[in-house]
């Protein structure tokens, strides 16, 4: 953006921001598995690494979004689980 742009010339179609995902088993906690779900709701802007910066591993996905504002959100949806009920 340069300093003669006018709000009206913006692009204010999309927001960004952090999302987190939960209650995700252990083996499902994978950067693939956070750029399918984050897909699902909207363009993958980055996945934070799944080790914090302490060493320690988080117990959730950590997943920076773009959403388009003029859209509904999704509230939520199953996770598929082989030979176990859906998540």
């Amino acid at each position: 953006m340069e300093g003669d742009t006018m709000v009206s010339e913006l692009d204010i179609s999309g927001i960004q921001f952090w999302i987190q995902i939960h209650n995700l088993p252990m083996d499902l906690m994978t950067t693939k598995n956070a750029k399918i779900i984050g897909e699902k709701l909207g363009t993958v802007v980055q996945i934070d690494d799944l080790i914090s910066r302490n060493g320690i591993g988080r117990s959730f996905l950590r997943i920076r979004m773009e959403v388009q504002i003029c859209y509904t959100l999704v509230e939520g949806f199953w996770v598929p689980r082989p030979n176990k009920e859906k998540l």
